[in-house]
């Protein structure tokens, strides 16, 4: 589960923090134990003092204003801070993790009795009502419960929902025969998609997956277009998003070249109403970067 694999990932980051921290501490140990306080003397002069309690009766040292001394007493109370709150941190991430159970159709179907057994992960999330060639966020009100109220009760909104909720074609080419799966059970072709997908279903937004768009283009040209998601906003327009993974692969970089010259043709132009994300070179994903890029596009289906 993409939640469990980031805190343990997280939690060997503290785990290095604290050792770093630890040891950068130990270049004050000669520091003597005394606190460092400061006395104003005049407009804004500022004089420093070592302070310690000698049987029971207060002594100060005078610094003077910037010493070096003075610098060190503030980067080891610094690094003091720094290291309390990574061991606080280490113990919250370990109890997370111990008490954390993973919520996914695989990991559920693991728990079940033997008898229970049989059917595919992702089929258990399936409900008898469903129509399968209607994929998209389902359209109870619950879905949307992370919404302002007077945008989900919007009749705008409403709109919306009923045009993500309809049957559309979809891009054609078969998902992989071990796709990625989102938190809902829908499988994706690719780690950003999913991603984007999950923030989709956690914000609520009505969207259509992987939709084909037949569209002409100014050139007069027609295109199909397959982008990931779609959003139609408030005032009937829509947002496109392409979240791309292999930039290093020549053949893949051509081709999808090619695909935004054809949604520029189309009146989709990138920062406006084409957004894209992308993987690194190493075919990492920022997710933050995604989450950003979804609060712009709330922002724009709700003005």
């Amino acid at each position: 589960m993409f939640l469990i694999s980031l805190i343990k990932r997280q939690l060997k980051a503290i785990d290095s923090l604290i050792d770093e921290t630890t040891r950068r501490l130990s270049d004050y140990d000669g520091l003597p134990d005394r606190t460092l306080v400061f006395r104003v003397r005049g407009i804004d002069k500022l004089d420093y003092y070592e302070q310690e309690y000698l049987d029971g009766k207060k002594k100060l040292y005078p610094l003077g204003k910037n010493s070096k001394t003075v610098g060190d007493y503030k980067r080891q109370r610094y690094l003091r801070e720094k290291l309390d709150v990574l061991q606080k941190d280490k113990k919250a991430a370990e109890q997370f993790l111990t008490s954390f159970q993973d919520f996914s159709p695989e990991a559920i179907q693991r728990k079940l009795p033997l008898a229970y057994k049989g059917l595919t992960a992702n089929s258990y999330e399936e409900h008898p009502e469903d129509d399968h060639d209607r994929p998209g966020l389902k359209s109870s009100p619950s879905a949307y419960s992370s919404l302002p109220e007077n945008i989900y009760t919007d009749e705008r909104f409403l709109k919306i929902s009923a045009w993500a909720s309809q049957k559309y074609k979809r891009n054609p080419i078969p998902l992989p025969d071990d796709p990625n799966v989102a938190r809902d059970g829908t499988p994706m072709r690719s780690k950003g998609e999913c991603m984007w997908y999950d923030n989709i279903l956690f914000e609520g937004l009505p969207a259509r997956i992987d939709p084909e768009l037949s569209m002409q283009g100014k050139s007069r040209q027609w295109h199909k277009l397959y982008p990931d998601f779609q959003f139609m906003c408030f005032d009937g327009s829509f947002i496109l998003v392409e979240h791309f993974g292999k930039w290093d692969d020549e053949d893949y970089a051509e081709r999808n070249k090619r695909k935004i010259q054809e949604y520029l043709d189309c009146g989709f132009v990138i920062g406006d109403n084409l957004v894209v994300t992308s993987d690194n070179i190493d075919h990492r994903t920022n997710e933050l970067v995604i989450i950003e890029a979804l609060e712009k596009i709330k922002k724009r289906m709700f003005e």
